[in-house]
């Protein structure tokens, strides 16, 4: 149903509200930053 639905991309969204990362170049990592945008698995920038 529509209601299980919106629950469950309510659970999903949880799981990646406040996701930090932070980036490796050279065995040095940088500062850990908030996640504000997402990159789809089809770009080219995931390869």
């Amino acid at each position: 149903t529509m209601e299980l639905l919106r629950k469950f991309n309510n659970m999903v969204s949880l799981l990646f509200n406040g996701t930090k990362a932070c980036v490796k170049i050279n065995r040095l990592l940088s500062k850990s930053f908030k996640v504000k945008r997402e990159v789809k698995q089809s770009c080219s920038l995931t390869s």
